[in-house]
């Protein structure tokens, strides 16, 4: 069975060696790099547009269509590349008069890249777009020398930069006397050491791609290559490489690195000829070249530029290209021994010196790949789509600091533990009603940064496996989607992979994913999911209630709160959690389970009361505390109300059985403790220690929302030590009017 692949061999802007700590592009660099990328997608589309075209027709114009960007660094370039494929596939729905597809974006780079940055674009890929055909986008952390996704779902791929990248630096090169890769001196061994490689490398790719792609999907790749001549260790005067070479000799010349340093470096790259390439193709056999072509490789001097005072320029240009792509990997290996601004102004010296270099061994291949059978695969709430904008700041406080949701979400932990029985319960209902299925998509909404949602995640993986070997079935492969807003941070949580990894108790196969975007818009293919799990994440509407009056420096609901400042939030709650509901509904499949964890409220007959200690009274206390030292003033305090909503379990049922799509199969109580226990609260000296740690856990989870609000007006730790003082002193409280729901739902 064979799958079509165009590729385009040329300049990669992206470093890619998956066993070196230093293999993400630099994130500051990453706009030096756009430019060269752009270059290159723009002589690349008409290879793109053509096989986009063949690929829809070829599959009978499929509902949903799933497209990887493999290797899509930081940045906005990543968003190029896929605007020109979903363009391509509904201009030509309108023009073939067909229902535009479902269009699943997902884009690839190792655990390590800068995926905060890339989400930021999103907004960028949206008015790219010439229809508003619903596109899900989400990042994938992985390297591509392995499985991604699951089996048989890639209908199309693109990649721009990576697969020139080795997954290693090749093994018995000899010392490389101060050329960072291949030269005419080089012996021949050396050559072949990363042809070898090379040979490995793409072969594993191709072998993993043809795992997951449909027949008849597509493949658009761009690597550098080089001249077929008789000579393979040659490379020009003006190879990039070489160039690198040159520049940090000429710091070993200076005295400013050692040459031993120099030589212990080899870049893990290697460009191939059109034939090595053919034959690597050919021998893994999963594919069938269509076309092969060859352009000239140029990194922006042109020869118009050639002209001594126009030279510099195109210099500099082509050396922040090469720093964006190496700077991470030079310095893992060189760390302080260099300075890279000095090694990089001595490249873009080398460049302006070759800027007439005639003889150029770099070439862009143009390869497409063909197959000739057929398979075929599987509103996007538009309205909700504004909703973006205003819970932007609803994310918790990224990073693995003192500070952070990753190091204080001790809470989340406890109530995952608590809702276990209905999690495992509602995850074997799952299987079994779906008859085991061959894959599983589980999606955790409201992920957040750290480990917490792996925590979620490996318990429904492993109750999976356990009962697939309990009823002697085949394990599925699984889809793990964790999603939170565009501004969360995802980098942290991607840290966190192998542990998930470390909690699994099988090898079945799982493909983490992060979805960017709120919940309450569409962000999943219809009827794709057969699992949700959310934790303490729908409590946050999708924007503050309109119509409340001034707080009197309460941020929430209290007892001396207007009758009408409940009913906002209710109705808001009410809105957002129908929504919510809806949308799960279209992206779920029959039979799909969901189970929910919200922060509640007893039943009383008093809608307005909260207890002293509950969580958003006291920080209603401690900022009042800071209006009466003059530390801030009241109207800007006034002004502040946090988009929060605690509801009752019958404000819960009755919006779910009013939307109608799902099920109540479980719906539990339970005691809420921020984690002072009994005993703490009768010892002095433990009170203040527990007030400390539940402020820490509110400051990780409203910190954003606080500092986007009040920005320079209030001193954070200030803010935070006033709330653990007040914790301590209602540790004894014992009337408390916070609740945990548990539910689960069945989609009918």
């Amino acid at each position: 069975m064979y799958a079509f692949i165009n590729v385009f061999v040329y300049t990669c802007n992206r470093c890619r060696c998956d066993e070196q700590s230093g293999n993400e592009m630099n994130k500051g660099d990453e706009e030096s790099s756009n430019y060269t990328g752009r270059r290159v997608l723009s002589m690349s589309k008409p290879i793109l547009v053509k096989n986009t075209k063949e690929m829809v027709t070829n599959l009978d114009f499929s509902k949903c269509i799933k497209v990887a960007d493999l290797g899509c660094s930081s940045g906005q370039n990543t968003f190029l590349a896929m605007s020109e494929i979903v363009n391509t596939i509904n201009a030509l729905c309108q023009e073939r008069n067909q229902i535009p597809p479902e269009i699943d974006c997902c884009l690839k780079d190792l655990p390590g890249n800068d995926f905060n940055t890339t989400f930021k674009f999103i907004s960028f890929f949206n008015e790219k777009l010439t229809s508003k055909t619903p596109c899900f986008v989400s990042g994938v952390p992985g390297s591509f020398h392995s499985r991604l996704f699951p089996s048989k779902s890639l209908h199309f791929i693109h990649s721009n930069c990576g697969l020139n990248y080795l997954s290693k630096v090749p093994e018995g090169l000899e010392k490389n006397k101060m050329s960072v890769y291949i030269t005419s001196s080089s012996p021949l061994s050396e050559y072949k050491a990363y042809l070898n490689q090379f040979q490995k490398d793409f072969t594993t790719f191709l072998r993993m791609r043809s795992e997951e792609m449909v027949s008849n999907g597509r493949m658009v790749i761009t690597l550098l290559g080089r001249n077929a001549i008789d000579d393979p260790l040659y490379r020009d005067c003006c190879h990039h490489l070489t160039l690198v070479s040159d520049s940090l000799r000429d710091l070993v010349f200076e005295g400013l690195v050692s040459a031993s340093k120099v030589i212990s470096f080899n870049m893990p790259l290697y460009d191939p000829t059109d034939e090595e390439l053919k034959e690597i193709i050919i021998n893994e056999g999963s594919f069938q070249i269509n076309d092969l072509e060859t352009h000239a490789f140029d990194l922006g001097h042109s020869k118009e530029e050639n002209r001594e005072s126009c030279r510099a320029k195109p210099g500099e240009k082509e050396a922040n290209c090469i720093r964006a792509a190496f700077e991470m990997m030079l310095v893992a290996h060189f760390g302080d021994a260099i300075n890279i601004d000095t090694l990089f102004a001595k490249y873009a010296h080398h460049v302006s010196q070759h800027a007439s270099c005639m003889r150029k061994t770099s070439v862009i291949l143009v390869v497409s790949w063909s197959d000739g059978k057929s398979e075929n695969e599987m509103s996007n709430g538009d309205e909700e789509c504004s909703n973006y904008t205003r819970v932007s700041i609803l994310n918790m406080r990224g990073g693995d600091g003192h500070n952070s949701y990753a190091t204080n979400s001790l809470l989340q932990r406890r109530v995952l533990s608590m809702s276990k029985p209905i999690l495992v319960k509602n995850t074997k209902e799952m299987m079994t009603n779906l008859e085991f299925p061959k894959c599983i998509k589980v999606a955790d909404l409201g992920c957040s940064s750290g480990q917490n949602t792996f925590l979620a995640m490996s318990e429904i993986v492993n109750t999976i496996n356990a009962l697939c070997q309990e009823r002697n079935q085949n394990p599925p492969e699984i889809d793990c989607c964790l999603n939170d807003l565009p501004g969360n941070d995802f980098n942290t949580t991607f840290k966190f992979i192998s542990f998930f990894n470390d909690k699994l108790t099988s090898n079945t196969p799982c493909f983490v994913s992060g979805v960017p975007g709120s919940f309450y818009s569409r962000l999943f293919p219809s009827k794709s999911l057969h699992f949700i799990h959310s934790n303490y994440s729908v409590n946050y509407p999708s924007k503050v209630p309109e119509g409340l009056e001034k707080n009197k420096m309460g941020v929430y609901i209290t007892s001396s709160s207007p009758l009408s400042e409940y009913k906002a939030y209710l109705n808001q709650f009410q809105k957002d959690f129908n929504t919510f509901l809806r949308m799960r509904s279209e992206e779920m499949v029959s039979n799909g389970r969901m189970v929910i964890t919200l922060l509640g409220r007893n039943t009383i007959d008093d809608p307005l009361y909260r207890d002293c200690c509950h969580h958003l009274t006291l920080l209603s206390d401690s900022l009042r505390d800071l209006v009466i030292e003059g530390l801030v003033s009241a109207s800007t305090v006034n002004s502040f109300n946090m988009p929060f909503y605690d509801p009752t379990e019958e404000e819960v049922k009755e919006i779910i059985r009013n939307e109608a799509s799902f099920q109540i199969n479980d719906l539990e109580t339970h005691a809420f403790d921020l984690g002072h226990s009994k005993e703490e609260s009768s010892l002095q000296s433990c009170r203040a220690k527990s007030g400390e740690k539940e402020a820490n856990c509110i400051r990780a989870a409203t910190e954003t929302m606080l500092v986007a609000h009040f920005r320079d007006a209030i001193n954070i730790d200030t803010l935070f030590a006033k709330y653990a003082h007040h914790v301590s002193q209602h540790a004894s409280c014992i009337n408390k009017t916070s609740i945990t729901l548990v539910a689960s739902l069945v989609r009918k």
